[in-house]
């Protein structure tokens, strides 16, 4: 349910929406205001996904380009405990005394903070090892169960690992970790899992691997709650200009598209929503009926709203997107007596839903403003009534949503 309006003057809030006639309406009270909170996107996966290692500059990973060699070397034992074996996704290992990995002739390296300057010494030997690894369905480390020998001798790209500790390297060799061996050596091994990427024809352009691991050295570097910062999105804008060419260019596109949604996503979460509190709504449904509960939301967005609007053609740089509005959750009840939405609020996904509202006023004046918006609670409200009539308009809503979404 998103068409509507909000409007705030002083502490009072009114919610009005353009709903067709046999529609399902809400009208809301806003009650209160919320104190301040930092809450920040919940996710939970019950099955190991890897991502594609290219699609960012990940900090606690090092890159580079080089030539793999036919040769294999003992690696001593893992520098993290094994405490599982077999259902890995390549071959059954077993526990060993010394794991093995393949010697790498690199050429350039793109790492961050203590990694590159360790890469940046001198050493005799341009030689690296790399390790690999399997893993399980909930991504433990497991034994590599196939050859050491893993990468074709000969094959040329662009690798990525985990550095270990100097302590822990081969005969003085940079030794890294690798978990996600079906991703390299780009290009030969593809963009399998790329977000956006589409299925790739044979002889369909990509960037080389020292073009690929140019762009990673002008990206900064990402940690677990990625990267927000305003030179950075500048940084890889400069290189979008520099180079507009092969920013049109697959895996770039797909790349930086991403990149500047991340850069998007951290700024709108920063936000304050302006019409945050705790409010009392009614669902009017066509039936007649009503239900009427509490709901207390957020301080802050949880998800950007974009533009449904495209009009880029697959030849162009990516253009830097920005969000038209945001999601922010609602914790809903029976009584007004919501604790304030924090990130450690116990809740349950039968409680909880969102409210959306478009970031920029649609009106202001000295004393008022308003905003489109809307509530997504329909789900929600059905645990609040026993009515037959409102649950059966409530279902034919829901599907009504579901296929709209379909068709989007």
């Amino acid at each position: 349910m998103r068409a509507g309006g909000v409007g705030a003057a002083g502490n009072s809030v009114a919610l009005t929406r353009a709903a067709s006639p046999g529609a399902l309406a809400f009208a809301m009270l806003m009650l209160g205001d919320v104190a301040p909170n930092d809450l920040e996107p919940a996710s939970a996966f019950a099955r190991c996904t890897l991502a594609w290692p290219f699609n960012a500059r990940y900090a606690n990973y090092a890159y580079f380009t080089g030539t793999a060699s036919a040769d294999t070397v003992a690696a001593g034992p893992s520098p993290t405990p094994i405490t599982a074996v077999g259902g890995g996704h390549f071959a059954t290992g077993v526990k060993r005394e010394a794991y093995y990995g393949q010697v790498i002739a690199a050429e350039r390296f793109v790492a961050s903070g203590l990694d590159g300057g360790r890469l940046a010494r001198p050493r005799s030997s341009p030689e690296v090892v790399l390790v690999p690894w399997d893993y399980s369905p909930s991504c433990e480390r497991l034994p590599w169960g196939r050859s050491a020998r893993w990468i074709t001798p000969g094959a040329r790209g662009l690798f990525y690992g985990t550095l270990r500790d100097t302590s822990q390297w081969i005969s003085g060799r940079p030794t890294f970790d690798i978990v996600g061996t079906q991703f390299v050596p780009y290009p030969a091994a593809g963009i399998a899992r790329l977000a956006g990427a589409r299925p790739q024809p044979a002889g369909t352009l990509l960037l080389s691997a020292d073009e690929l691991l140019g762009l990673l050295a002008a990206m900064p570097a990402q940690g677990p709650t990625g990267v927000s910062s305003a030179e950075a999105e500048l940084a890889v804008q400069d290189w979008v200009r520099d180079n507009p060419n092969l920013a049109a260019i697959s895996p770039a596109r797909e790349i930086l598209g991403g990149v500047f949604r991340s850069y998007e996503t951290h700024r709108v979460r920063r936000l304050d929503v302006p019409v945050a509190g705790l409010y009392r709504l009614v669902l009017n449904s066509p039936s007649g009926d009503s239900v009427v509960f509490y709901a207390r939301t957020a301080e802050h967005p949880q998800m950007a709203l974009w533009s449904e609007a495209g009009g880029q053609t697959a030849v162009e740089p990516p253009a830097v997107p920005r969000a038209v509005g945001y999601y922010f959750v609602a914790n809903a009840s029976r009584g007004s007596d919501l604790p304030l939405v924090r990130p450690t609020t116990p809740t349950s996904v039968r409680s909880q839903g969102y409210f959306v509202l478009v970031e920029r006023p649609v009106f202001e004046s000295a004393d008022s403003t308003v905003w489109a918006g809307g509530i997504e609670l329909e789900r929600v409200a059905g645990q609040f009534s026993e009515s037959e009539r409102l649950h059966a308009d409530l279902s034919v809503a829901q599907q009504e949503a579901r296929t709209l979404r379909s068709a989007a």
